[in-house]
């Protein structure tokens, strides 16, 4: 099995608390994902080319939604319509919660379920060239998310870390926990975690205790309707 190098390196850290709760940039490395998995995080080989910096936009919420652009020190609710840059975090509140939003090039849709605290890393694309390249990656520090993604380009790049693992994923309908798992009902994604690299197809999740294992019928049905109905109307 070939390594290949991932980051892990500038991930939050999470401070639990009440509504008053902080999420801080802590810096530090998770021991889950050793120091040989790392390059591909920060620099994913796409050559040299310009980058275009995209951003998410909320397209619709549930209950309490807030966002910080300066690293977890203060936070604001967030409405349908917030604009989401590059290294803002949004939280949901601990029940009834959710937002969606509109990644364009780099999604284009993804949904973060309640009790979650979600980091926009970087959003990107070049459409130079034959075909658009995107490079997104997100953070959850805490929580869940489901993910709508388009198939990518051979070149493109969409990952999820987490305080345990690293997932690549490569379409198209999938979840990521903060426990570190990984459902996926279409598309494929590979988990990096404790030195190890795990492939997770159409059909099957990955748990950090059990591994990869096939989705039973009732999980598939209750992730199809998680993932299906708007929040509000027509925009997942």
């Amino acid at each position: 099995m070939k390594t290949l190098a991932l980051v892990c390196c500038g991930a939050l850290l999470l401070l639990a608390g009440c509504a008053h709760e902080k999420v801080a940039v802590a810096g530090y490395v998770s021991s889950a994902v050793p120091p040989e998995q790392q390059a591909l995080w920060t620099n994913p080989s796409v050559g040299a080319r310009p980058w275009s910096h995209n951003k998410a936009v909320i397209r619709a919420t549930r209950g309490m939604v807030e966002i910080s652009v300066n690293g977890g020190a203060t936070w604001k609710k967030a409405p349908v319509g917030s604009v989401v840059k590059a290294n803002s975090i949004v939280r949901t509140g601990k029940t009834n919660s959710v937002a969606d939003f509109f990644l364009a090039e780099n999604g284009p849709m993804i949904r973060l379920k309640e009790d979650s605290v979600l980091r926009f890393e970087r959003l990107d694309f070049s459409a130079t060239g034959v075909e658009k390249i995107i490079v997104t990656r997100l953070e959850l520090v805490r929580g869940r998310m489901l993910g709508s993604v388009k198939k990518l380009a051979a070149a493109s790049s969409f990952m999820v870390r987490t305080p345990s693992s690293i997932v690549q994923i490569r379409g198209t309908e999938f979840s990521v926990s903060g426990d570190g798992a990984v459902e996926l009902i279409f598309g494929q994604a590979r988990v990096f975690t404790e030195g190890q690299q795990f492939e997770v197809n159409a059909g099957f999740e990955f748990t950090p205790k059990k591994g990869v294992t096939k989705l039973s019928m009732e999980q598939a049905n209750e992730f199809s309707k998680e993932i299906s109905p708007p929040v509000v109307m027509g925009y997942f």
